[in-house]
């Protein structure tokens, strides 16, 4: 089970970074989802590698209980991405409606006013 967990968090990363590194504007938006929904498997597989129960060690019932870190923190990266989400979303749509093109050379070349501009070749890293 966590073979499988890992390989998904493993594509899941590899698409969100290769989405990412696109020059379209909506596939970063799809590549940070991926990479949201990544942390969040892998932490669904950090919390199955301690089976221990965190609060009650003692009880006869503490192999029952959960740990609620990792819940929180899970719950947490949901929220935060849905948020990063929902601004990226609004930050392209006013991207479209200003430039009417969602691919970033473009907008790139039509910010700097020069049609010659090639964003790769003047960049400063």
């Amino acid at each position: 089970m966590i073979l499988l967990l890992s390989a998904t968090v493993a594509v899941l990363f590899g698409c969100g970074v290769y989405l990412v590194l696109h020059p379209g504007a909506l596939r970063v938006v799809a590549g940070t989802v991926l990479l949201t929904n990544a942390v969040i498997f892998f932490l669904l597989a950090v919390s199955d590698a301690a089976p221990a129960a965190p609060i009650l060690p003692f009880d006869e019932r503490a192999g029952d209980v959960a740990d609620p870190v990792v819940q929180a923190l899970a719950l947490t990266a949901i929220v935060i991405g849905f948020a990063v989400t929902a601004v990226l979303l609004a930050f392209t749509y006013r991207l479209f409606v200003a430039h009417r093109t969602l691919l970033l050379q473009e907008v790139a070349r039509a910010e700097v006013g020069d049609d010659d501009f090639d964003p790769r070749e003047d960049s400063w890293c």
